[in-house]
């Protein structure tokens, strides 16, 4: 982690140390079970339902309003790829690209796009092409 961040380092270490022994000995359970935690830093306003990343529902893992994103540096955070990066890092075929019939989820993020006759989840255009899909415009 000290290459990963860098700079950043020492106060990172130092916050999830201090998150560590507070928490030291709890769990966090749902109707009497441990839970299975997920974590990311920045959601952009709203957190994902469970099934809409994973495809399988998780009672406690539901989209809620995220307001305190605005304070990461991530909220705003914008990636933009040369169109012929993104043909190659999603395997089309052509520098053409159409997209159509895109579903969102509730929180507004990509669920299903079709990109030149291709059929992709949001999931699998963040994954292969380090894509933000809130902000993806076509």
């Amino acid at each position: 982690m000290r290459k990963a961040w860098g700079v950043d380092y020492s106060w990172k270490i130092n916050k999830i140390t201090k998150a560590v022994k507070e928490t030291k000995g709890q769990i966090i359970t749902y109707s009497g079970d441990p839970i299975t935690a997920q974590f990311f830093s920045t959601s952009n306003g709203y957190t994902e339902n469970a099934e809409d990343y994973w495809q399988n529902e998780v009672p406690y893992l539901k989209m809620v309003n995220s307001p305190w994103d605005k304070k990461s540096p991530e909220y705003l955070e914008q990636q933009i790829l040369p169109r012929s990066e993104v043909v190659q890092k999603l395997g089309l075929d052509s520098s053409v690209i159409e997209v159509t019939n895109t579903v969102r989820t509730e929180s507004q993020r990509i669920k299903k796009m079709t990109i030149n006759g291709k059929n992709f989840t949001g999931r699998e255009i963040r994954e292969n092409a380090r894509i933000t899909l809130k902000r993806l415009h076509y």
